[in-house]
């Protein structure tokens, strides 16, 4: 049968979850105890900071509820932050020349759009769109292309025929060329 487990008590709660902020590098965030309720307080860069001090707090054992009053700071500017979006989305290392996503700012506002080909990239590159100073929410429209073995094969055979010309092998050695194909139904 499985051992008894000894109640932590608020100070052990606190101080486990201080470490797990600590760790992820979520620092300006305090964090109060009372019966087993966490509340979080402070200023953070991202959304995803925010989201991650949230379930870290939920993670620790014993702990009843989480009160988040984290704010987020106000970041950089619209532009910065789409800037930012796609870098991070172009050094994605799953983004490839058949993908292609598009990123709209407003007010820390960002809206991702485009077409990936495996529903997974549209999640991780949400995660990495939360991670960006600024952001401060997200709308995910990014549709997932079509698996079927046709349009696969016709998207890779378009893309190899504009790499394979001379006048485009310059742009085919880039980390992330700037022609994409997409084939979808």
């Amino acid at each position: 049968s499985p051992s008894p487990h000894q109640s932590l008590g608020d100070g052990e709660i606190q101080k486990l979850v201080e470490h797990a902020l600590l760790e992820e590098d979520i620092l300006d965030v305090k964090v109060d105890v009372k019966a087993g309720v966490v509340t979080l307080n402070g200023a953070v860069p991202s959304l995803w900071a925010k989201e991650e001090a949230d379930a870290l707090a939920r993670n620790v054992y014993d702990v009843q509820s989480v009160v988040n009053r984290i704010v987020e700071t106000p970041g950089q500017g619209d532009a910065r932050i789409a800037e930012d979006l796609r870098r991070q989305i172009g050094q994605y290392v799953f983004y490839t020349i058949y993908d292609d996503v598009e990123v709209s700012v407003s007010g820390g506002s960002v809206r991702l759009y485009g077409r990936v080909t495996a529903p997974y990239k549209a999640r991780e590159i949400e995660n990495l769109a939360k991670r960006v100073s600024g952001v401060r929410e997200i709308k995910n429209e990014i549709a997932t292309l079509s698996e079927s073995p046709s349009d696969v094969e016709l998207r890779t055979s378009i893309a190899s025929r504009i790499y394979r010309d001379p006048t485009f092998w310059s742009y085919g050695i880039q980390v992330n060329p700037p022609i994409h194909s997409l084939v979808d139904k």
